[in-house]
């Protein structure tokens, strides 16, 4: 509830962050009563096992990995495949965690208490963690120092700054930024320093290929939305696929794409290998229920990490005496 001074056009209404699993789909009001629909959805991370590189074999059964009555998403894997950060909203508001990789021990990394702290991304020597969060307003990037816990704040723009992923080789962090009026891949020094504009016809969540020649980036954040690449100087984007269910839901390997696809209703998404020799998709799984946020490649291409919501309904909320 925002009080509107007429006097003071210019001051800024700031956001309230809700408590987990409070989201008003619909409110009306009346008199001194307020009613709204508080929306209640658990999702939770899943694990796949593949088999092998590229291979044809069958996968294994997904097994829950990492699950609670709140939000688990945006999973990934550190390098060496021992530790997993994730998002989840247990502790009331979205926050950065970490498990080892069988999902034992989750502890909290982040308390920045705000909306919109999540997709964590490990560097390459395992040290640090790259997220995004809305902490001071506008979305930024910030790194975490695993073993201290220490934060240090990458980007600092009036813009939206988010889903960013490392340089295969750690110097480098590429991501999505709105500052040129819609969301394209820039990349700035993990050491920081300027950015520099990567694409120009739209894009979002670049991952760079095992060569370190390519940058393979979704197009834009419809759902579904395509798969794009790059040179990492920049130059002539083309498109790789379609069919993608959300930015980030992919993953890069050496002989192709893995990606959660969506082609139709969420409820029948499915868990792909996209091969770059014969530009075919194979589907790995079909999911039993609607997908949700994230997608984690284990190193070795050992399994997939993926979210689905596992359970949603909601309920009706009065709020009486509103003043």
């Amino acid at each position: 509830m925002i009080a509107i001074d007429p006097a003071h056009p210019e001051r800024r209404a700031e956001s309230v962050p809700l408590p987990a699993g409070e989201h008003a789909a619909m409110v009306a009001s009346a008199a001194n009563r307020l009613v709204y629909s508080r929306e209640h959805r658990d999702t939770n991370v899943w694990c796949l096992p593949l088999p092998g590189p590229g291979q044809n074999g069958d996968t294994g059964a997904p097994q829950p990995l990492l699950d609670s009555t709140f939000d688990e998403h945006n999973p990934d894997f550190s390098a060496d495949g021992t530790k997993i950060t994730f998002t989840s909203t247990r502790s009331g508001t979205e926050e950065i965690w970490i498990a080892n990789a069988d999902g034992s021990a989750p502890t909290q990394l982040t308390s920045v208490g705000g909306p919109n702290t999540s997709n964590s991304r490990w560097s390459p020597d395992g040290r640090t963690t790259l997220f995004d969060s809305r902490r001071a307003g506008s979305s930024d990037l910030y790194l975490l120092d695993v073993a201290t816990r220490g934060v240090k704040q990458l980007t600092d723009d009036p813009s939206d700054e988010y889903e960013a992923r490392w340089s295969r080789d750690g110097k480098w962090v590429y991501y999505a930024s709105t500052r040129s009026g819609r969301p394209e891949v820039w990349k700035i020094r993990a050491a920081g320093g300027p950015a520099v504009q990567v694409t120009r016809h739209g894009g979002v969540a670049a991952y760079e290929s095992v060569d370190e020649r390519w940058l393979y980036y979704s197009k834009d954040m419809s759902r579904p939305t395509s798969v794009w690449r790059v040179s990492v100087d920049g130059g002539e984007e083309t498109k790789v696929l379609d069919g993608l269910s959300y930015s980030f839901n992919f993953a890069v390997a050496a002989k192709g794409i893995y990606l959660l696809a969506a082609r139709g209703a969420e409820s029948s998404a499915t868990i792909e290998f996209f091969d770059f020799a014969t530009r075919q998709n194979r589907v790995l799984y079909a999911l039993d229920r609607p997908l949700w946020f994230g997608f984690a490649l284990a190193p070795g291409e050992r399994a997939i990490l993926f979210s689905k919501i596992d359970s949603a309904g909601s309920d009706l909320m009065l709020v009486e005496n509103l003043r």
